[in-house]
């Protein structure tokens, strides 16, 4: 049932998964207390006031993340991974996303939790296909046979370079997998219709051929079309003895009838729960909650929250330097108070930290040069 679902819903969505975590153990133990109770209760309470001190206050401008280091150094290395070979400069895009894990629990790890991943969506404007490919490390713990023994029509592909299948899936779509350097890649590719026949076979045997990284000629269209100023970005002053950094992303959507839009997600973990900041220019990016109140921090920044009663979250909304900010805090202890959410947006509104330069923020290709089976792509399925 989960090999169906991922190949379903493979990345119309960008991925955002998240570890969740007990970051930080004290030991509580009251001990035996038929023996010596109060003894023991003492030493606990020792204990647990060192523990306090040295993780220190939620909130450290002197000892914060480093949020941007974390985001160079997921550009470079999505930098390494497949993309598919026939975008070009005015390629249309669905979606684009990149995301590197920082911390996670190992012993509660999941696939999907692996450093560093990275997905992409292209639509057709003039005709149905829509063509898919990201990073899916489920595929490599099952086995790329496992993954697509499913597939009606199978094919196997494979070069010195890359190995995997191909064929036909559920529901008039295609799909790919694809095994790299020890990286395994799930790709989703709509047809005109719920037919898989030789022109279906073409574009997914063209696709073979065309995946390639920024290293051997692929072109990305995010460094050119991303709509945020990163400079303009501002974080929390978190402490990092006291908190933790989870994982950082960047994506890039683009509309049909919108404007397009970037996003900056960083999630945190704070106990035993967590938070994610999403920093973005979308016109709308509250949709489908309820407008709970208007509230202000104490430094006088105005706040509107809003609950999704449904899956229990509540989100705290704010605007900075044209920018919106919105705090996710998860539905699982909530330990994080009101009062702390506050204490987060007003040391984000103080950040004064930035990039030392951009220029990490740039493709290897400036330009795409486009090969005859990425040409093919683009004048038979693409266009």
């Amino acid at each position: 049932m989960r090999k169906k679902l991922y190949i379903l819903a493979a990345f119309f969505i960008a991925i955002f998964i998240v570890g969740c975590s007990n970051d930080t153990e004290t030991d509580t133990s009251a001990g035996d207390v038929t023996n010596e109770e109060s003894q023991v209760n003492d030493e606990d309470a020792n204990e647990e006031t060192e523990n306090t001190k040295a993780d220190g206050p939620m909130i450290d401008p002197d000892n914060p993340h480093d949020e941007r280091e974390e985001i160079i150094t997921m550009v470079e290395e999505q930098k390494e991974l497949l993309k598919l070979g026939f975008a070009k400069e005015d390629t249309v895009v669905d979606s684009i996303s990149m995301r590197r894990t920082v911390e996670v629990d190992e012993e509660e790890m999941n696939p999907e939790d692996y450093d560093i991943g990275y997905s992409e969506s292209y639509r057709a404007d003039n005709s149905d296909h829509s063509i898919s490919l990201g990073t899916e490390a489920f595929v490599c713990q099952d086995g790329l046979d496992e993954w697509s023994s499913d597939l009606e029509e199978r094919e196997a592909f494979g070069d010195d370079r890359i190995e995997g299948y191909y064929g036909h899936a559920e529901y008039g779509s295609s799909n790919i997998f694809i095994k790299h350097q020890e990286i395994c890649y799930s790709g989703f590719i709509s047809g005109d219709d719920d037919v898989y026949d030789e022109k279906d076979q073409r574009l997914l045997e063209l696709l073979t051929e065309t995946v390639k990284t920024e290293e051997e000629g692929a072109y990305d269209p995010i460094y050119s079309r991303f709509t945020i100023d990163l400079q303009s970005v501002k974080f929390p002053a978190l402490n990092q003895a006291s908190t933790s950094l989870r994982n950082v992303r960047i994506a890039y959507q683009e509309e049909r009838f919108d404007p397009n839009y970037s996003e900056v997600t960083v999630t945190y973990g704070i106990g035993e729960d967590f938070i994610s900041l999403e920093i973005t220019d979308e016109e709308e990016p509250i949709k489908g909650v309820d407008f709970l109140e208007e509230l202000q921090t104490v430094n006088g920044v105005t706040v509107s929250k809003y609950e999704d009663a449904t899956l229990d979250r509540e989100f705290f909304h704010w605007q900075d330097d044209g920018l919106t900010y919105i705090i996710d805090v998860s539905n699982y202890n909530r330990e994080i108070t009101e009062e702390e959410v506050f204490e987060i947006i007003d040391s984000t509104i103080e950040d004064n930290r930035s990039f030392e330069n951009l220029d990490f923020f740039q493709g290897i290709n400036d330009e795409a040069s486009l090969e005859d089976a990425a040409l093919e792509i683009l004048e038979d399925y693409y266009y």
